[in-house]
């Protein structure tokens, strides 16, 4: 939890880099200077700006979705996997508070309502716990939840069969055996394979394991 509490600590070089986006605004700079806005978001975006870009770059005040009362209806409506949500919520981050936890809970719950072709599957909560860390605002984190799942395309990962996990796992079998087969072939002597570890890092898109 300290580390990611310093990570909002923004060093005076970082925030000379960052200038333009204060100074012009994030959505202005974007317009005006794609290649420049576009290296800078490949290089690095100082943690205290990064939800400001993230919202910009996935136009998320343009999107028509749940907010206010349509929001709070769907967080609050039951369904087949409001109790799976309700056991992962309060072992995501073990150091989110009540209220934290319960913001969680709203979030995944009103997903799952609002795309019941995908519902809910473990990993969606370290995605979305990750995004009301870095926000701290509960209906933002569902957009954007929402923009990275629908409109990205990230839902491939939970939906039943799990047809974009199965992909990537297969890509990966193809790499490893093309560039460390050796390795490959060490791990299948000892009886591990890819999907044992990987299977758990792409549907946390590595939340859970990288600092």
């Amino acid at each position: 939890h300290a580390r990611l509490a310093s990570l909002q600590e923004v060093s005076t070089n970082e925030l000379a880099k960052a200038g333009p986006f204060i100074s012009t605004g994030v959505s202005i700079h974007m317009r005006m200077k794609p290649e420049q806005f576009r290296h800078r978001v490949l290089t690095r975006i100082p943690a205290s700006f990064r939800w400001s870009v993230w919202t910009e770059v996935l136009r998320l005040k343009d999107l028509e979705l749940p907010s206010g009362g349509a929001y709070s209806e769907m967080s609050a409506q039951e369904n087949e996997w409001t109790q799976l949500i309700l056991n992962d919520t309060s072992r995501t981050f073990m150091f989110f508070d009540r209220q934290q936890q319960q913001s969680l809970l709203r979030i995944l719950n009103a997903y799952a309502v609002h795309n019941p072709e995908v519902g809910y599957c473990q990993g969606m909560n370290m995605i979305a716990g990750m995004l009301l860390l870095l926000s701290d605002n509960e209906e933002e984190s569902f957009g954007v939840l929402v923009c990275l799942m629908d409109d990205i395309g990230l839902c491939e990962f939970y939906k039943e069969g799990f047809p974009l996990l199965r992909n990537y796992l297969s890509a990966c079998d193809d790499l490893m055996a093309e560039t460390a087969p050796e390795l490959l072939q060490h791990f299948a002597s000892e009886g591990v394979e890819l999907s044992m570890y990987l299977q758990q890092w792409f549907l946390t898109l590595f939340i859970d394991c990288l600092p």
